[in-house]
């Protein structure tokens, strides 16, 4: 005599289905909503590393990426990582578009250290970074966007918050 039951488990976006006998499963099926299984997939890192483009438009309005960069950093809640090559790219770009003041307070953002870990590129990165920019003659990418590629190999980051293709085109997972 064979008798088996059904057992149902179900949470938010996800139900499973089990028939069972006394012995043994004898069948699972499972069914995630697709809410759900994109949240999974695109789960936040806990160490993620900012690009220039990502910091310029968190600090300029007007800039078509700015309400995605913010919103991506008003839910993250890991360690953001930037380096001195981006904070120097960042100061000069904000004091030419925006003004002295504005590039002030972003540098005063970078350089608190509970809100961002300030990374030094150093002689070894600089000189990968020239190589990788020298082996690099097909792409777009700028002598500091080598050194957050070197840097963030060096770190083992593999993810960065950017608005241009460069780091995705480099093989890291790109947010927002």
């Amino acid at each position: 005599m064979n008798t088996s039951s059904v057992l149902r488990i179900s949470a938010p976006g996800c139900t499973i289905w089990l028939v069972l006998d006394a012995i043994r499963i004898l069948q699972v099926e499972i069914t995630i909503k697709p809410s759900m299984a994109a949240q999974r997939k695109k789960a936040l890192p806990r160490t993620i590393f900012v690009d220039t483009s990502a910091w310029y438009a968190c600090a300029n309005r007007a800039d078509p990426d700015h309400s995605a960069v913010s919103v991506f950093l008003e839910k993250f809640a890991g360690q953001l990582v930037t380096s001195n090559c981006i904070f120097d790219e960042l100061i000069t770009l904000v004091h030419k578009r925006m003004g002295h003041a504005e590039a002030l307070q972003a540098g005063a953002v970078l350089r608190n250290a509970e809100i961002v870990r300030l990374e030094r590129v150093n002689f070894a990165d600089e000189e990968a970074a020239w190589q990788l920019f020298q082996d690099r003659p097909d792409k777009d990418y700028s002598f500091t966007d080598c050194t957050s590629f070197v840097l963030m190999r060096r770190l083992r980051l593999a993810h960065a918050l950017a608005t241009d293709e460069h780091f995705r085109q480099e093989g890291f997972a790109v947010y927002p």
